[in-house]
Order: C-alpha cells, then sequence, then structure tokens
C-alpha cells in the first residue's frame, strides 16, 4: 500500500521535526488505553500534539503496530489491521459517511517485523454516544429527537453505501452537541461491503439499539422510520422490529 499523507500534516511534522516514519515510530508517548496484544504481535495507540504557526496545538491520535496481522482469503500471509483500517475510512471519505480523518498511513518490513503507523485528527467537540445516553433522561422530548435523527441519519447512509460496520455500538459513535449536532464513526476495522443487505442491516442496527434500551418504543420507532427515509430496505417499522426482536431473543437465550 501506498504511503499517505496530507499536506497540512506534512508540514507540522516538518515544523516538529518529524518528517520521517523513523521518528514517529521512535517517539515516547503514553498510551490512552493498554496496549492490544493479540494476533502474534502488539498495537498501542497514543495522543499526539504538535504545534503549528502562531504556537497552536493540534491534536492528533497514532497508533502504531507490530506483526498485529489480519489475513482474508484476498491477503492469505497478512497485512497489518491498520491497512483495512485506513482503507476503510477512505472508502467512507469516498462515499460522504462522516467518520474519521486520517492525515497520516505507511507501513514498513523490516527485521523481521510488519510495522505499521495511522494517524487519526482528533474528534475535538465530540463525546461517545454513551455520554449521550447516560444523560438520556436529562434531555427534552426536542433534544432527544435531534440525535435520534443524527444517528439514523448517519447509519442509513453507511448502509446505503452497501457497508456494514460490523462493532456498531454507541461508543464507536461520536456526537457533536453544537446547536447543529453531528455524528462520525470510529473504529472502522471491521466495515465489510454488503453482500446480504437486508440481513446484514437487521445485524448492524440490532447490535446498536440492543445497547440503547433505554430509548422508549416511540423512540425507537422514530428512529427506524428515520433511518429507512435513507435506507429503503423495503421492509416496514414493524417488520423490522419484529426481526430486531427476534434477533434480541435468540442472542438472550444463547448459552
Amino acid at each position: 500500500m501506498n504511503d499517505y499523507c496530507t499536506s497540512d500534516f506534512s508540514n507540522l511534522l516538518k515544523l516538529s521535526d518529524l518528517n520521517s516514519y523513523e521518528k514517529l515510530w521512535q517517539l515516547d508517548l503514553e498510551p490512552v488505553d493498554t496496549p492490544n496484544r493479540e494476533r502474534g504481535g502488539w498495537s498501542s495507540v497514543c495522543r499526539l500534539v504538535l504545534v503549528g504557526e502562531n504556537a497552536q496545538e493540534h491534536i492528533f491520535y497514532i497508533k502504531r503496530q507490530s506483526n498485529h496481522l489480519s489475513r482474508s482469503w484476498q491477503r492469505p500471509l497478512g497485512e497489518p489491521t491498520f491497512a483495512r483500517e485506513y482503507r476503510n475510512i477512505k472508502a467512507y471519505e469516498n462515499n460522504a459517511i462522516a467518520a474519521l480523518d486520517a492525515v497520516y498511513y505507511s507501513e514498513v518490513k523490516s527485521a523481521g517485523e510488519y510495522q505499521a503507523i495511522l494517524i487519526t485528527r482528533s474528534l475535538d467537540n465530540y463525546v461517545p454516544m454513551d455520554d449521550v445516553l447516560g444523560q438520556w433522561s436529562e434531555l427534552t422530548v426536542s433534544e432527544r429527537t435531534e440525535y435520534l435523527h443524527v444517528i439514523a441519519e448517519l447509519i442509513g447512509r453507511l448502509h446505503k453505501a452497501r457497508f456494514t460496520h460490523h462493532c456498531l455500538y454507541p461508543k464507536h459513535i461520536y456526537i457533536n452537541l453544537s446547536l447543529v449536532p453531528s455524528a462520525r464513526l470510529i473504529d472502522l476495522e471491521k466495515t465489510r461491503y454488503q453482500w446480504l443487505r437486508k440481513r446484514e442491516c437487521i445485524a448492524d442496527l440490532s447490535a446498536l439499539l440492543r445497547r440503547c434500551m433505554i430509548f422508549s418504543d416511540s423512540e425507537r420507532q422514530e428512529f427506524l422510520e428515520h433511518y429507512l427515509t435513507f435506507n429503503e430496505l423495503g421492509l416496514s417499522v414493524e417488520s423490522f422490529v419484529e426481526s430486531f426482536y427476534r434477533r434480541k431473543n435468540d442472542k438472550d437465550t444463547r448459552p
């Protein structure tokens, strides 16, 4: 895969004397969570603050991994999991689906290691949907409806483009709480093209709604009606709700 770096980020790297893969790889930064040590390697995420012109701070997240590989029939020998995430970020961008902004990607094979670096912009002024759900009972009916519509439109546009997130949880939906709310998706590594459209849309939405049981029946209906205006599935809201509960009950009864 070709290296990628936006022009504005390239300028910031030059100002910070970090304009090489080696310098970015060797940065000593505190991980924001426990590094992932699966798939035969490791993967970590750190907060990266760069200072630009006029002493303005710019915040990013730098993700580094070594021998943390995923395999598929297309790539049986494996590739960095960040490669898949980077491709999905660009696919979302090409389909006007709001998500993370990638500013840098590079991968290197060196001394038996398959390394990769992915850097994304910080989602300033956004909070996880989990935070919004935690305050749901304190919101007005108008505020709840607005958030329901913003989230439903984002997911509707995602599914209309024939993508399934495959990890559609509230913690992976970020919401801007401005006067005109907006939403973005993160954790795009598992995104796949839809082959079984209705089934995969229902699975994605069911994964989300099972974690949003705080929604009332009328709110769930409002959410689904708005979703279906952006992604027509040939299903009524009633038939979808029936499919949702059938899927939920099936999962609840599994050992």
